[in-house]
């Protein structure tokens, strides 16, 4: 039986580990916690900006936008938020403040679908956040349906991040050149889920895994929008059935998805630390993803573990926000994370078939055959799932039940490689040259969905209700919060922000007070029209006038 390579502690781990992928080139973390300079010349291969975020895409090597074109930006928006909005009766000039009667759900009239050929709307965790500064301010950008304004602060928030993502996750020179003389097409769909194969089997080498996908779905038929947590394999199977439906619209539109990319997974000794396994550095070692993952289950039943899901939040300066409600909602961020993975924790059976919903919701056929390129490029980048590939190209079963099954029932689309010999010849991939014929079984997104729905099941076996916060500031991470899983806190704030989004109660802006006027309006977009702010302060100087009076 194919083994994991040497595991240690999540701080000393070893530098003997680079035999599931080529991409495992990991060395041992640095002993403090400032990012090295030598990761910056791999930023750029990153995606920059957390797809899930409505934000204005610059690369980092160019200059935020400058204020004349903060000011044309905002010639722009305003207009079409006060038009939308309204006008507040006693302040004719400044735009309302409550939800337009005309258009009273944020989701079905103010958020823009995705973009071609994505199918459906969703929702992202920092979406659901409206509260985290100002719930007013949420809803006049969602209704403005523009991007958010680039700041110096959120270019160097994201590059912390990627800074951090490279450090776990060290860019694979060898894929790259593969990437890039065989032309292989990107499919950020297709990519992530790849990858997140990758960095969750990796996890159980190095003890963290960065940027992981995480998502469920809410019945928004249903009272308080709850999270479809208990639902059979059967009773997913009819919601799947009705997306063979020819009609346009989405047949599954009572189903909406609530996904979010994960900054940081930690796996944990609590006990006596992690087992010792066979030298696995042989150049003829073949792994198997069937064995891998029997190895980590079995494992995880000999050892004390755990995996805590952390955020990453990055600061101007050393020191952590000291808004309640900033505190509040990061919070509520780091426990959806982890309603999310627990989620798809349950039931390998039950998280495959969410997957394919996942895929339909964002346009994809999940059967149709990935570009023989990518195929290429996935055995390169996991060389683990060779031996799935060996299988599916033999027609043979996987070890997936509703896999196997699916595939002796249903007739597959044929797939012939044999064309791209002189290709692999070239990029000196002799080794796979095996793949360059005709194929029983195809690689399918249905496939990947199998492999990822097994990893988040090892996770939610040892998932924690401990979560942290990090805050980091050039590079350190100079403090931390520490809290646990509520679930009491955790569904009163997800039904109040579900009403909100689907237009069940109206905008409830911050208190007004002098200090949160002076500390949430400052750098507002709409500071200068927004009628809450003015009916707040014409309150406050009243208010001194009569004490004045006393």
């Amino acid at each position: 039986m194919s083994v994991l390579p040497k595991l240690l502690t999540p701080n000393v781990f070893t530098s003997k580990i680079g035999c599931l992928s080529a991409s495992f080139h990991s060395t041992a973390l640095p002993k403090n916690d400032i990012i090295e300079d030598s990761i910056n010349q791999q930023i750029d291969q990153l995606s920059m900006f957390d797809p899930d975020q409505n934000i204005i895409a610059l690369s980092l090597s160019k200059s935020p936008l400058k204020s004349n074109q903060r000011d044309e930006y905002l010639s722009r928006k305003l207009p079409k938020v006060k038009e939308i909005f309204g006008t507040d009766p006693k302040y004719p000039t400044l735009i309302s403040h409550h939800i337009p009667p005309s258009h009273p759900s944020p989701f079905h009239d103010g958020l823009l679908p995705d973009s071609p050929p994505q199918r459906a709307k969703r929702l992202s965790v920092t979406s659901l956040l409206t509260k985290s500064w100002c719930e007013l301010r949420s809803a006049y950008d969602i209704y403005s349906q523009m991007p958010r304004f680039t700041t110096v602060q959120l270019l160097s928030g994201t590059k912390e991040h990627s800074k951090l993502e490279v450090k776990s996750h060290p860019i694979n020179l060898k894929l790259k050149e593969v990437n890039h003389d065989l032309s292989v097409p990107k499919d950020r769909i297709i990519d992530q889920w790849s990858q997140t194969i990758l960095r969750l089997v990796s996890m159980f080498q190095i003890g963290e895994a960065r940027e992981i996908p995480c998502f469920a779905f809410v019945d928004i038929v249903k009272e308080n929008f709850p999270i479809m947590d208990n639902l059979s394999v059967e009773d997913w199977q009819v919601i799947l059935n009705k997306t063979n439906s020819t009609e346009s619209n989405d047949p599954t539109s009572q189903y909406v998805m609530i996904s979010g990319i994960i900054d940081h997974l930690k796996l944990n000794e609590t006990s006596s630390g992690f087992p010792l396994s066979s030298d696995v550095n042989s150049k003829n070692f073949e792994l198997d993803i069937n064995d891998l993952l029997q190895t980590i289950n079995d494992s995880i039943e000999q050892n004390n573990w755990e995996i805590q899901v952390a955020d990453i939040k990055t600061r101007q300066t050393f020191k952590p926000p000291t808004q309640t409600s900033v505190v509040k909602t990061s919070k509520l961020q780091v426990m959806y994370y982890n309603k999310l993975l627990s989620v798809l924790g349950q039931d390998p059976n039950v998280t495959y078939e969410t997957l394919i919903l996942n895929a339909y919701k964002r346009g994809y056929n999940v059967d149709e055959p990935l570009n023989p390129l990518k195929v290429f490029s996935l055995m390169t980048e996991t060389p683990f799932l060779i031996c799935d590939m060996k299988r599916l190209q033999n027609g043979e079963p996987i070890g997936f039940s509703l896999f196997d099954k699916f595939n002796e029932n249903n007739s597959k689309i044929p797939t012939d490689l044999s064309s791209y010999i002189d290709q692999i010849k070239g990029v000196g991939m002799d080794h796979l040259l095996e793949f360059c014929r005709s194929w029983e079984t195809p690689v399918t997104m249905r496939y990947l969905a199998v492999r990822m729905s097994q990893l988040y099941h090892l996770i939610g076996k040892i998932l924690s209700k401990n979560l942290i916060i990090e805050y980091y500031c050039r590079g350190a991470n100079f403090h931390n919060i520490y809290f646990q899983y509520n679930d009491e806190i955790f569904n009163a704030q997800h039904v109040d922000s579900l009403k909100f989004w689907f237009g069940k109660r109206d905008i409830e802006p911050f208190e007004p007070t002098i200090y949160n006027f002076t500390t949430f309006c400052k750098n507002c977009d709409y500071r200068d029209v927004c009628s809450w702010k003015r009916k707040g302060e014409d309150i406050c100087k009243e208010m001194g006038k009569s004490f004045h009076q006393l």
